[in-house]
């Protein structure tokens, strides 16, 4: 959840709604204080809240264009423009004093995006599921106030743990999922490195946040970053900027 001008954006909906509405409860907040909900991808956590999200809730969803044209049949068409929006990379949208736009990674989901918010006085970027960054997603971090960045695997658990070859490569591969060293180092050769960062999309089996923060440690990337913070899978992870 990013907070904007005094606005509420969900980044995805991959959890069902029960969860969705005892989260926000635990930070004073219903369903219907969330503006809209952006989906990056369709992968199944990403998405997969939507089918009951969708008519039991007045939310409105912003896709990407591949994925809206997807996700249609399951709702109406008839849904397009009231309650569902779609958008396209690179193209500017803005909500009332909010400025959003998108921005590809590289992933193997058709049409995965970053997501940049901005509202005048602060901006906002989250970013998973991308197995290689890119210089636009670099100057969309330099110096920005918070960044949500992807540190999906350490590659020591990756390699020596339980996956299968082809599962291991798919990760570690540039369509995949960016690593610990990955992140750490794009963060590293910004040259305005972000005013706060979360490292986030832990893997369960092939990472820690004891193995995130022993990388950042290492790296010396805790005497670059102002406030590092590492987001759990099962419990929320609270940032102001």
């Amino acid at each position: 959840m990013l907070c904007l001008g005094g606005r509420h954006f969900l980044i995805d909906c991959g959890i069902s709604l029960l969860r969705l509405k005892n989260g926000l409860a635990r930070a004073g907040l219903t369903v219907s204080d969330i503006e809209a909900v952006i989906v990056t991808h369709l992968h199944t956590d990403h998405v997969c809240g939507f089918p009951s999200w969708f008519p039991k809730t007045r939310l409105r969803f912003l896709f990407p264009e591949q994925v809206a044209g997807r996700l249609l049949g399951t709702v109406g068409r008839q849904a397009m423009g009231s309650r569902i929006f779609s958008f396209t990379a690179n193209q500017e949208y803005a909500f009332d004093g909010v400025w959003f736009h998108a921005l590809p990674l590289s992933h193997d989901a058709p049409e995965t995006v970053a997501v940049v918010l901005e509202d005048g006085s602060a901006k906002c970027v989250h970013a998973t599921d991308l197995g290689v960054t890119s210089s636009e997603l670099a100057v969309e971090c330099e110096g920005a106030d918070l960044v949500f960045l992807e540190a999906n695997h350490e590659l020591s658990l990756l390699r020596h743990g339980p996956y299968p070859p082809l599962l291991k490569r798919r990760i570690a591969g540039p369509r995949g999922h960016l690593s610990n060293e990955g992140a750490v180092r794009f963060l590293l050769n910004l040259d305005m490195p972000p005013r706060k960062v979360v490292l986030g999309h832990l893997s369960e089996v092939n990472n820690s946040p004891d193995a995130v923060k022993e990388r950042a440690e290492a790296s010396g990337l805790l005497r670059v970053c102002s406030e590092l913070l590492i987001a759990h899978q099962r419990r929320p992870t609270e940032v102001s900027y």
